[in-house]
């Protein structure tokens, strides 16, 4: 479910770094002379792609998700650059943990938008993470591939489809949740990254928890790095 949400955290002091790791490592190959690991690339003029920012895990679950990230990016040749570079698309990357009948749930959504700032592709899944409250700590290392393998699939393929902007890309609204309703967030449930909500963040980018465990739902959310 989705529904308006309220941020919380401090910045990860890592994300810069790799986030431009993650753009180094897709433009590598295996190395010696061989030919890239993967066979498909972004067939839409091949333009470049810079993410901005992951927000919402904490800083384990963000570093595993980055390296599993870079290796989908070299993976399809997608022309990944480093966030201070000029880009013909920026994605901003946003994930929630929540707890449905006594198991964990984790939703992701990406956000891509063009060089003038235009959102023009929305992508999101969601995964199953198991029994327990402690969604992140239970989150293993194949189900964070998964979610890097498929939003870097979603992404490449609906980008390369050349979507336009205002496609029907967006999930369907969800009922409006009221701040005052929403559940306490464990502050060791993740790292703090924002203390306000961004001027620039989608309107629409939200969390709820999805059942009622609502207490041991954990959402952070950081402000544009």
């Amino acid at each position: 479910m989705l529904a308006r949400f309220r941020p919380l955290g401090r910045r990860l002091t890592t994300t810069a770094v790799l986030l431009a790791a993650l753009a180094l490592g897709a433009c590598q190959t295996n190395g010696g002379g061989n030919k890239p690991v993967a066979a498909t690339a972004i067939s839409s003029g091949n333009k470049t792609i810079a993410f901005e920012s992951i927000d919402g895990p904490p800083e384990p679950v963000f570093n595993r998700l980055v390296a599993d990230l870079s290796d989908q990016a070299k993976a399809r040749q997608m022309p990944v650059v480093s966030r201070g570079s000029q880009a013909a698309y920026r994605v901003r990357g946003y994930l929630a943990a929540t707890v449905a009948n006594g198991k964990g749930e984790v939703d992701w959504v990406w956000d891509v938008f063009d060089a003038d700032s235009d959102r023009v592709l929305r992508v999101a899944g969601r995964e199953k993470v198991g029994p327990g409250k402690d969604v992140w700590n239970n989150l293993d290392d194949a189900t964070v591939q998964r979610i890097a393998a498929q939003s870097l699939s979603e992404i490449s393929t609906r980008l390369a489809g050349g979507t336009p902007a205002g496609a029907s890309t967006t999930p369907a609204a969800a009922p409006e949740l009221d701040p005052a309703d929403a559940p306490p967030v464990n502050p060791g449930d993740g790292p703090v990254v924002a203390s306000a909500v961004p001027d620039d963040i989608p309107a629409d980018v939200v969390t709820a928890p999805s059942a009622t465990e609502g207490a041991s739902s954990a959402l952070t959310f950081a402000s544009h790095p």
